[in-house]
């Protein structure tokens, strides 16, 4: 069951590309809706277990929730916590709490101090960027598992692949990008998009054996390797589910505090009624995108509250994500034929691991072979 609880709606930085706006409010969740809000996830999970993400505005904000939920959960291994932070608040108490439950841990950083302060900004004008920092070598120095997260925008895509072997060369080896998909991308930056990804294509391969995750690749190696229908996600039902500060329910994060998806709260649980209701209501009939030739790994096609986001329909595409979704699978597909030409080890080990266990492996040079041994 997946779970993702908001400790609070409050940041203290003002990144020029949040969709969730420059406008936060300071609401704080308190122990006792945290409390509740942990007594739901359970209900509605049974034996299951828990994945719960911990977001924000800066979750850290609100340390000493965080702190008591830790103590909480710690010896209960149902639940697995995911949680990204912007670094900058930090000590060794926290540190302690993370380590001690494992937390599936990011920082979000966007690349260099040049490239950080190009949308990322403090509400008070302060450099928080050395803090940030701070944050990592501490993790590196005690060999603490965790992602730097960077956002990549047309203001900065220039500087995409350095960006990446900047942390490389700072001892990461995990390093997860999203593209800003709330701007319009003109026809300029999908050029330099298309630039930068041929680089990182070749930065990659060279790296693969060391150890790197890049989550533009490896995130999408069963998309593109596994024949399997396409389907949209849970959001919205009892096994996948967002609860805000507030104690309110919704169906996604993307919709997290739009009072159209307020599907329930913490005490009355969730109103399925209301949001099949919303989901038939946000749903069109034929779209073009039926036809496209990348569907099967297109975001698209799994996310519906990032369409409903982008266009206002859950099942109607935005041609901005149309354009970075087929570059960015073009280029991914071609670095994994590339790798297993060359009888990359960590790929085919992903090869046949998948054949052994019954998958029907899609080819990557032909639709309709699959890929053996």
């Amino acid at each position: 069951m997946d779970c993702t609880l908001y400790l609070t709606n409050d940041c203290n930085m003002r990144c020029k590309y949040c969709y969730e706006g420059a406008e936060k409010s300071r609401i704080m969740l308190s122990s006792e809706l945290m409390r509740r809000a942990l007594e739901l996830c359970r209900e509605y999970a049974g034996d299951k277990e828990i994945d719960l993400t911990l977001l924000g505005g800066e979750p850290l904000l609100n340390r000493d929730v965080f702190l008591e939920l830790m103590d909480l959960i710690n010896d209960d291994d149902k639940i697995k916590v995911t949680m990204t932070t912007n670094g900058t608040i930090w000590d060794d108490e926290i540190m302690k709490r993370i380590v001690e439950k494992k937390v599936d841990l990011s920082i979000s950083i966007d690349g260099d101090e040049k490239t950080h302060f190009t949308n990322r900004v403090s509400v008070n004008g302060s450099n928080l960027y050395e803090k940030t920092q701070k944050t990592i070598r501490s993790l590196l120095d005690n060999n603490i598992p965790f992602a730097v997260r960077m956002t990549v925008a047309t203001n900065n895509v220039s500087y995409f692949c350095d960006n990446v072997d900047y942390f490389y060369k700072m001892g990461i080896k995990h390093i997860n990008s999203a593209l800003n998909e709330f701007e319009n991308w003109s026809a300029d930056s999908l050029r330099e998009l298309d630039e930068q990804m041929r680089r990182l294509d070749d930065w990659y391969i060279e790296h693969i054996d060391d150890g790197i995750l890049l989550d533009m690749y490896d995130g999408r190696l069963g998309e593109l390797l596994v024949y399997r229908p396409r389907y949209f996600c849970s959001a919205g039902r009892k096994n996948h589910f967002v609860i805000t500060a507030d104690g309110k329910i919704y169906p996604c994060n993307y919709v997290a505090n739009d009072n159209v998806w307020e599907i329930g709260d913490i005490y009355s649980g969730i109103d399925s009624e209301r949001f099949e209701a919303l989901k038939d209501k946000f749903f069109i009939k034929a779209l073009a995108c039926s036809d496209c030739g990348v569907r099967h790994a297109c975001i698209s096609t799994r996310c519906g509250f990032k369409n409903y986001k982008l266009t206002g329909w859950l099942n109607k595409a935005n041609d901005d994500l149309c354009n970075l979704e087929k570059i960015m699978i073009r280029h991914t597909k071609s670095v994994f034929a590339r790798l297993l030409e060359a009888d990359n080890p960590r790929l085919r080990r992903a090869v046949d691991y998948l054949n052994e266990n019954g998958y029907q492996v899609r080819s990557l040079t032909e639709d309709n072979q699959t890929v053996r041994r």
